[in-house]
């Protein structure tokens, strides 16, 4: 495992005549210590003891389950909502600087979790506000969020059901973090046809994904493992982003843009 960690630039090795030492990198600091925002500790406790075997195993469609629901017994568990923060935390924070905002005002943030989404756009954008649209069982867990952001005056917390709802609380940008790999294709199209039935004219629905590469092969090993995780754990996958934009025609959308974080 260490040497696995070493070659992945987690960890630097010093070797000595009678031993190897181990310290963190500046990456594996910037990930791993508690004192940063968006570390991912608590994303990588939960599959820790996951062998590969086992996730061959669950992969058998007749063994899926939704890992997600199950943690909190039908709604997302404060541990789960801790994980998937440090898991979209930093691409939330690249995202929310390099993509223009200048025609947003109110965005929501469907199936926020955390909100981690709002935080940033709000903490890079000071002319917007922000909605989580969240499960009513998972908002105590937002608010505390947004209540150690010092963003309470701008990001409010809406209950609700993404599936159920006929629309989604009045906004001009709806963002997706994390969302749409959570389920299947059919669904994702449901929760899109819904957006644009809810948006004003000119619009604006955000993807935050970790994509797939367009020949696949060049796909990186966070983005193939997270994969490795939907396709076991829940009922989805990671997409390309030609996946996405086909999505999104098909619902109507048009001008989309990509814009990665790397």
């Amino acid at each position: 495992m260490l040497i696995s960690l070493a070659t992945s630039n987690i960890l630097d090795a010093s070797v000595g005549p009678s031993s190897t030492s181990y310290s963190l990198t500046r990456l594996g600091k910037r990930f791993l210590s508690t004192r940063n925002h968006g570390y991912v500790n608590d994303f990588l406790d939960l599959f820790w003891n996951i062998s590969p075997q086992a996730l061959l195993d669950k992969a058998i469609e007749d063994q899926k389950e939704n890992f997600m629901l199950e943690t909190g017994g039908g709604a997302p568990s404060e541990a789960f909502i801790s994980a998937m923060q440090g898991q979209t935390s930093f691409a939330a924070q690249v995202l929310t600087r390099v993509m223009p905002f200048e025609t947003v005002h109110h965005m929501v943030d469907v199936g926020g979790g955390s909100g981690t989404l709002a935080i940033q756009a709000c903490s890079n954008n000071d002319h917007i506000s922000a909605s989580v649209y969240e499960l009513p069982g998972v908002v105590p867990i937002t608010e505390k969020y947004i209540m150690n952001a010092n963003l309470t005056n701008r990001i409010k917390v809406v209950p609700g059901n993404m599936f159920e709802d006929e629309y989604y609380p009045e906004a001009d940008a709806y963002a997706f973090g994390n969302v749409l790999h959570d389920w299947p294709d059919k669904v994702n199209m449901g929760l899109l046809a819904k957006a644009y039935k809810s948006l004003p004219s000119n619009g604006t629905v955000i993807i935050l994904e970790m994509l797939i590469a367009e020949d696949i092969v060049s796909t990186t090993q966070a983005a193939a493992g997270l994969n490795l995780v939907m396709v076991t754990n829940e009922q989805g996958r990671q997409y390309k982003a030609s996946d996405l934009e086909k999505m999104l025609s098909d619902v109507v959308f048009v001008d989309t843009v990509v814009y990665k974080s790397n």
